[in-house]
């Protein structure tokens, strides 16, 4: 089952496998306070017991990001569970020069977060990265029960 939310800037779903799909409504202009509720939203979509979550987000009809929202986005504790990826789409030259900005200004970011044209290999490459935190993790777990049984 898909759930969906609607705010002011954006549709959210939240597809099978804790994927969120953000898709900016046109026009949108998203300042840090319409960030913070992005991620209070998808905080809220997400089951309580989640550890591992990635997003795809359509920004091909967003208007403007504004500088704290980007770097916001690329380094908030806000954001619950761990966040495996964040694929970027725009098929049109004003999104992609946005997400081309986030990209190169945000600085450090706390995930992986890569740029798409399409939808599909955005959701391929967020679905990879989750599987491969997920065993990267179990083996992290593995070491550690390994060094108990050891000591």
């Amino acid at each position: 089952m898909i759930k969906t939310s609607e705010i002011d800037i954006a549709t959210i779903e939240l597809l099978p496998g804790n994927i969120f799909n953000v898709t900016a409504k046109p026009g949108a202009e998203i300042d840090l306070e319409a960030a913070k509720r992005l991620v209070r939203t998808t905080n809220q979509m997400l089951a309580k017991d989640v550890k591992y979550r990635a997003g795809i987000y359509d920004i091909s009809k967003i208007a403007y990001i504004h500088p704290d929202a980007r770097t916001y986005f690329a380094t908030t504790n806000d954001i619950e569970g761990k966040v495996a990826g964040s694929a970027i789409i725009s098929d049109t030259f004003l999104g992609k020069t946005i997400g081309n900005l986030f990209l190169s200004l945000s600085g450090p970011r706390r995930f992986p977060v890569k740029m798409f044209e399409s939808p599909m290999r955005a959701e391929h490459w967020v679905r990879t990265q989750l599987r491969e935190l997920q065993e990267q993790d179990s083996r992290e777990q593995l070491e550690l029960s390994d060094h108990r049984n050891v000591a």
